[in-house]
């Protein structure tokens, strides 16, 4: 047994109405409880980084650390801990909605809770939506949990952004562009190759040749070898724009020709390949005259990523404030990962100085947390 002593304070010149006995003010951000500091980053780190599901989470503290802690208890933890990263997760928002750069990656996931209020009992599926920085400026990625996939979702989380997101072809996207007249749309050029490449798997040999998918893929794959090219040579916005219309301009050309100008036959699998292409052929264009923007949403389809493959193993959140837990602290953890940030070093400092250090000095991606944090300059 730990028996935990704390000196009181009485001050014989005050209040002497009642002859109250006053604890001397704490810091200690997890009072009355067994949470310190470093163990609430441990379970951070291993619930939202590794995926540990809290009943596993516990039984592992339980027998290998020696510490008795049931998974209600490790939940309440992390949502107490959301409480006091709430403002470095608000902070981001805005950094990212307000990015120099006027890019946004975005893309959603599905996201089942187990536990649901009786008016949502026969709601089946919720979401995670993914908001991501560029590859310019500072690296964000924001995780943020909604009910549904309404196109209001989008609309209230980018109400005050004004530049291009780039995303794949769901029509919220389109119905953001009509409330926000300020917002562009950059629609996904790895989506209309995989289309193509499917296609190609099963066109015989003999016929690679005259086919015109064949020629439709080989064109796109040529865009993005430039754009791998241009990121590897780090080449600045302002001439990115002029390499891309010397270089790029002329092969949009030749894929015009091929998807806009042809009729295929309907109901084939290029006629569906060419239509989705069609259909969205103004926004594959924007990065054209955009160095910030690229041609495709892979930022936003690997930011993603980490969550699904957590989500197959917790397979659902418990409840909604669950889900809203996890989302902020999730972002700060994978933001400080996109950073190089040593996350155990990173949450034990966030967490001993929220209350006392300038927001500024704690988010993921600042000079200091950088400077002090970056596993890079060990």
């Amino acid at each position: 047994m730990i028996k935990y002593v704390k000196e009181n304070y009485k001050c014989p010149h005050c209040n002497k109405e009642n002859n109250q006995i006053y604890y001397q003010i704490s810091n200690f951000i997890f009072p009355n409880s067994i949470l310190t500091n470093s163990f609430a980053s441990f379970i951070a780190m291993y619930r939202y980084d590794l995926g540990i599901p809290f009943d596993h989470l516990s039984k592992h503290i339980s027998t290998q650390i020696g510490i008795p802690v049931s998974k209600q208890c490790l939940a309440n933890y992390m949502s107490r801990l959301s409480e006091l990263l709430l403002p470095i997760y608000e902070r981001m928002k805005i950094d990212l909605i307000h990015n120099n750069e006027k890019v946004i990656h975005a893309d959603e996931t599905t996201l089942v809770i187990s536990k649901k209020p009786i008016e949502d009992k026969n709601r089946k599926k919720c979401y995670i939506f993914l908001y991501s920085s560029s590859f310019y400026g500072n690296q964000i990625n924001i995780y943020d949990f909604k009910k549904s996939r309404n196109a209001s979702t989008l609309i209230k989380f980018l109400e005050d952004f004004n530049g291009t997101v780039v995303c794949d072809d769901y029509a919220g996207y389109d119905t953001l562009r009509k409330q926000n007249k300020n917002i562009k749309l950059q629609r996904c050029w790895a989506h209309v190759r995989r289309r193509f490449a499917d296609i190609v798997k099963v066109v015989p040999k003999e016929k690679e040749s005259s086919s015109n998918a064949v020629k439709i893929l080989k064109l796109i794959e040529q865009l993005f070898n430039f754009e791998k090219i241009y990121l590897e040579s780090k080449i600045n916005s302002v001439d990115l724009v002029k390499y891309r219309n010397n270089n790029e301009k002329p092969i949009i050309d030749e894929l015009y020709q091929l998807i806009c100008v042809p009729k295929y036959k309907p109901g084939t699998a290029i006629d569906s390949a060419i239509n989705y292409a069609k259909n969205i052929w103004n926004d594959l264009l924007v990065y054209l005259d955009d160095g910030y923007v690229d041609l495709s949403n892979n930022i936003a389809e690997r930011a993603i990523k980490p969550f699904v493959l957590q989500r197959k193993v917790f397979m659902t959140s418990g409840s909604y404030d669950g889900a809203q837990i996890m989302a902020i602290i999730f972002s700060i953890i994978r933001t400080a990962k996109i950073n190089f940030i040593d996350i155990n070093k990173y949450f034990n400092f966030v967490i001993e100085n929220i209350n006392t250090e300038k927001i500024d000095n704690l988010l993921p991606y600042s000079k200091f947390i950088n400077n002090n944090f970056n596993i890079n300059k060990k």
